[in-house]
């Protein structure tokens, strides 16, 4: 995973450090700053020039009266990269996200400061396909989402993203961090939380209940012998029986925290339930279309 500077580099804010060593969260892994997308000329210039041609043959067809409203629209397609770029002027200089052994802190673009640890936090984090004027094979991924820091209270985390027509300001390399986010999460809580469903408990992810014998979703349950495959389908969790996959009611993706560790906990409940079985490779990677 590569770290967005070494610890050869500059020194953390003490802030972090002294917010860090009191959430006991061990070795600093990685840090990854906030940054703003440069302004894409490129696609403001086309649909700039789009509009320009739409909005002067409606005024030719029309007549006068709605060189008003093309005159706005230009003024939108100009303004709006500049609002953006002066915006990214006051971004706190220290806005960063620090990654630790067993947890993380976020400095926000506007300098407060969020700590969570890998053992208690509820991260609803996913990544989301961007198809404007991509082929399927290469179409960027945008990652966004909240988490919740070690007093419960949610914050936003959002990834950096550029494309040529749409830009968001974020923590660089979201592919990175966000994947060892969730992977620190299932290290921190899958033991216990197995050991609990081993022992006969049962778990909640949002509208999801996972118990050692079964799975539902408002109060639809399904036995784990019979459940072949847990997938996301546009945006909806759902499983696989008979070789028919069918949603769980209200399960959308948004609504399931800690996405990797569900997937590794019921994982592992279909294997109990079929010893006989290949443990799959699920990485339970939690992305949308």
């Amino acid at each position: 995973m590569p770290e967005s500077n070494d610890h050869d580099g500059p020194q953390l804010p003490p802030e972090i450090e002294t917010s860090s060593a009191g959430a006991h969260l061990g070795t600093l892994v990685a840090t990854y700053p906030w940054q703003m997308p440069p302004i894409p000329w490129r696609g403001y210039a086309m649909w700039g020039a789009l509009t320009v041609i739409l909005c002067g043959t409606w005024g030719y067809l029309a007549g006068a009266a709605v060189g008003v409203v093309w005159a706005a629209l230009v003024f939108l397609m100009l303004g709006i990269p500049l609002v953006l770029r002066r915006r990214s002027r006051f971004v706190d200089k220290n806005a960063q996200l620090a990654l630790y052994q067993h947890g993380l802190v976020v400095v926000g673009a506007n300098g407060a400061i969020r700590v969570a640890r890998y053992d208690s936090t509820l991260a609803y984090l996913y990544g989301y396909s961007d198809d404007t004027f991509q082929h399927e094979a290469d179409r960027p991924k945008y990652y966004t989402g909240t988490l919740t820091d070690i007093a419960g209270q949610s914050f936003p985390l959002n990834g950096f993203f550029e494309t040529d027509f749409w830009l968001r300001g974020g923590y660089t390399d979201p592919q990175y961090w966000a994947s060892t986010i969730h992977d620190g999460i299932v290290k921190a809580c899958f033991a216990s939380a197995a050991a609990e469903l081993d022992a006969g408990g049962a778990l909640e992810f949002g509208p999801i209940r996972i118990s050692a014998t079964d799975i539902s979703a408002n109060g639809q349950a399904v036995p784990w012998p019979s459940v072949q495959e847990i997938s996301v389908d546009a945006g909806r969790v759902g499983i696989t029986v008979d070789g028919k996959w069918k949603p769980l009611k209200g399960a959308a993706l948004e609504l399931i925290p800690n996405f990797r560790l569900f997937i590794a906990l019921t994982d592992h409940r279909r294997h109990q339930a079929k010893p006989d079985e290949q443990e799959p490779h699920n990485n339970g990677e939690p992305q949308t279309d």
